[in-house]
């Protein structure tokens, strides 16, 4: 080989054929199989670290619960033995700060409201002794340790209680004992849960399953109820009458007024409305007994055993609440036809002879009173939960009874209440012993 053959450059490649890339192409340019597989080998161990990592943090939640779906106590006394239960992927946890907080009126010693606590080696804590109120009414517990919570209920009982009637801002009479488990129903009426009535002290009816009643100026208090199925009307502590021929599944709505599970609406013996969904009825001296009711063509109003008046504006959905007032579940009052008020959470009315209708009711927590379509009393806010009870009168959720906006009495469990011509608003309810 001579020098000049010896240093020749190689002859240059074959072109490429028909469908290939250049060597180039193939390794730089589009991703290779090698490149795949190379990122394959890696992401498939991600994805498996990041699931086990997810899987142990799920494993090791931590999980509260109580002992007892609820706690029940008698008033003034202590509910105690309580516990919270810690766990982790359901094994009992220890050292776990836990946080429990109370709510209406339930109190640990010395009046606070939270208490806090570490789990034993167990996983348990126990709760301290917790007080029952004056006037107990079924609340929530709450066991909180960072996103872990746990819920139960309280409940309790009254120690001893005392009826009582007002009118207006005066203290009429006191009736004891009573029942502790007794309610006030209207007039001077007590109703137990057991179905014992009372008419002040004297027991009137048993087996009993509902009553209503409510005062007047000249012939005192009426009550209607219905005693093992049979509809009755008494008045102070005498029945004055017996309805034979209404059906034993009746309620009784006020008045002499009482309506059956089917929805037929009767006025003593006389059947005098179908489709009824709701009525409230009440005595008065002069025009006897009065209701209205709803049908599904609107409200209607009724003396003795003839409608009266038809309030077609009314909604569909709205209840009677008395007089001629009618309370959507939206919160719409309407006096018939009329809209009185918005955003309202309770009402309670009834109609007078000289007066006509009225209604006192809770408006975005103003309480205030109505005489027919127009508002003539606004009392100062009160705490929310509290609601219209009849007449001008106003019960908290803590048992304080307001006449107006003035404090009447407290400790109060239940109120029923309505207006009068003469004598003005009337009212009876149960106190409880002050602890």
């Amino acid at each position: 080989m001579n020098e000049r053959e010896q240093f020749a450059p190689p002859p240059p490649p074959p072109p490429p054929a028909a469908g290939d890339k250049p060597e180039r192409e193939r390794e730089f340019g589009a991703t290779s199989r090698r490149t795949v597989l190379a990122g394959a080998a890696w992401t498939i161990p991600a994805v498996l670290i990041t699931t086990t990592a997810s899987a142990a943090a799920a494993s090791t939640t931590l999980a509260l619960a109580f002992d007892q779906s609820s706690y029940s106590g008698q008033a003034c006394a202590t509910i105690t033995g309580a516990q919270v239960t810690a766990t982790r992927n359901g094994v009992p946890s220890a050292g776990e700060s836990v946080t429990v907080t109370l709510s209406g009126g339930y109190t640990f010693a010395g009046g606070a409201t939270t208490w806090s606590g570490v789990s034993t080696a167990g996983g348990t804590l126990t709760v301290p002794a917790i007080t029952v109120p004056t006037v107990p009414s079924t609340q929530t517990i709450v066991a909180m340790s960072g996103l872990a919570s746990a819920t139960s209920s309280l409940t309790g009982t009254a120690s001893s209680v005392v009826g009582k009637e007002a009118m207006g801002l005066v203290l009429q009479a006191t009736y004891s004992p009573l029942p502790a488990d007794a309610v006030a129903v209207g007039g001077w009426y007590f109703l137990t849960p057991g179905g014992d009535l009372y008419a002040g002290t004297t027991h009137i009816a048993s087996n009993v399953s509902s009553a209503v009643g409510n005062q007047t100026d000249v012939h005192g208090a009426y009550v209607n109820f219905v005693e093992g199925g049979v509809a009755k009307l008494a008045n102070a502590a005498s029945v004055v009458t017996t309805y034979s021929l209404v059906p034993n599944d009746v309620t009784a709505v006020g008045g002499w007024f009482f309506l059956s599970s089917s929805g037929e609406l009767f006025a003593g013996n006389t059947s005098v409305a179908k489709q009824v969904s709701s009525a409230r009825g009440s005595m008065t001296d002069a025009n006897g007994a009065q209701a209205n009711f709803m049908q599904p063509g609107g409200g209607r109003e009724i003396k003795g055993t003839a409608i009266t008046a038809s309030y077609d504006s009314v909604p569909a959905d709205a209840v009677a609440v008395g007089g001629w007032y009618f309370l959507t579940p939206g919160g719409d009052l309407y006096a018939g036809n009329s809209p009185l008020a918005s955003g309202v959470s309770s009402a309670s009315g009834n109609a007078t002879d000289v007066s006509g209708a009225m209604v006192n009711f809770m408006d975005h927590g103003v309480p205030k009173v109505a005489n027919g379509a127009n508002v003539t009393n606004t009392y100062p806010a009160m705490p929310s939960g509290t609601k219209a009870v009849g007449g001008w009168f106003f019960l908290t959720p803590t048992g304080d009874l307001y006449a107006g906006s003035t404090p009447l009495v407290s400790n109060v469990s239940s109120a029923a209440g309505g207006m009068t011509d003469t004598n003005g608003a009337r009212i009876n309810f149960v106190q409880n012993a002050a602890c």
